[in-house]
Order: structure tokens, then C-alpha cells, then sequence
């Protein structure tokens, strides 16, 4: 209201907008060009940290997909720390729609060495069949809401982006989604601090 801080449903009471039972920390903001808001964060419920998102809906702090389940959107057995977000656009195939979805980065410790991952949300398509038998139709595969690593279609996300070798460290990373200015498409850039 410009005059005072006052919290976005549960954020300022109880355990926060995370509402788990761990170790919430290092937490990153991000809003959309709609005024969407997401936060991400590390945490520890299930063991190992893992990264975590919650979206704003209006009413509420809600999951994306997997994203405050058992392994979060990392789905990492090692630890993941210090998510960055970002949002890509991304187009659904069998309709042709095109939606504003979350990508996020963090460091990840799963191969021993500290590397930079990348996944972004997919919202999922029914998929669509090509009855017509004319080449105005293809036909579009169903495909699963989930979390898939960028650059791959298995639905994970522990692909390193940063190919840090053993022994190496590549931490803290931030990410940027810009502008193609062909069409609708985003392209992501990422930076980290790497030793």
C-alpha cells in the first residue's frame, strides 16, 4: 500500500509461504511481465536440500508441478543450492498456445563435482491425433506436466549446463531470459562464478 510491509497470504505467519517442515533458505524472487510472483528456495525436508518453487495464484502459495514434493524440481540426489529464476515462453503443440512458464538454475553437487542445472515447466499437452488423413493435420504425442531438464526431453532435471570436471566448482548461478525478437521466443542466458 506504499505505506507499510504487510505479507502475500501465509508468507508472514507459520512457516512462510515454503510451509515445510526443513530448512528454507537462500530464497529468490521473480514476477512475470502479468505480475506473477514465484518464489524459489533451497530446502531440506527430505534430507538433502533440494530446490523448491511456489507460485502466487492469488489466493494462495501453490506448487508447479513436483516443485515442493520429495526431491522438489531439482529431483537431485545430491545438494542443490541457490536457485535463480526466470520465465521462458513456451508453445503447446497440439493447440498452438503459447504460455509464460518458470525455468529455474542452481548449483547441484549430485556428480561430485559442483555444476550448474537448468530445468523449466512444462504445462503438459493432451496431444492430438491426426484423423483427417490431410496434411493439415500432424499429429502431436501426449506429453506430461512436469519439470525437464533444458536441452534434454527426459523429465529430470540432472543435466549439468556447466560441465564442471571433478574437483571443480561452479556456484551461485543467475539467470536471464531475453527477448529473440523473432516470434515469441526467449532465449536463457546463464552466469556463474566457476573455479
Amino acid at each position: 500500500n506504499g505505506f507499510e510491509w504487510f505479507g502475500i497470504g501465509n508468507s508472514f505467519t507459520g512457516r512462510g509461504l515454503s510451509s515445510t517442515a526443513g530448512n528454507a533458505t537462500n530464497p529468490t524472487i521473480a514476477l512475470t511481465t502479468g505480475n506473477g510472483i514465484y518464489v524459489a528456495w533451497q530446502d531440506d525436508t527430505f534430507g538433502n536440500f533440494d530446490i523448491f518453487l511456489r507460485m502466487w495464484n492469488g489466493t494462495s502459495w501453490v506448487a508447479v508441478g513436483t516443485s515442493v514434493s520429495q526431491g522438489g524440481l531439482s529431483q537431485s540426489a545430491g545438494e542443490s543450492y541457490y536457485p535463480s529464476v526466470a520465465f521462458m515462453t513456451v508453445r503447446v503443440p497440439s493447440t498452438q498456445t503459447f504460455t509464460t512458464q518458470p525455468v529455474v538454475a542452481w548449483q547441484d553437487t549430485t556428480t561430485g563435482a559442483v555444476q550448474v542445472h537448468l530445468a523449466a515447466f512444462f504445462p503438459g499437452d493432451p496431444g492430438q491425433s491426426d484423423n483427417s488423413l490431410t496434411a493439415a493435420y500432424e499429429y502431436f504425442p501426449s506429453i506430461p506436466a512436469n519439470w525437464y531438464a533444458v536441452g534434454s526431453t527426459a523429465a529430470q532435471s540432472s543435466v549439468s549446463i556447466s560441465g564442471t570436471p571433478a574437483g571443480s566448482v561452479a556456484e551461485r548461478p543467475k539467470l536471464v531470459m531475453a527477448e529473440t525478437g523473432i516470434g515469441t521466443g526467449r532465449v536463457a542466458s546463464v552466469v556463474w562464478q566457476d573455479t
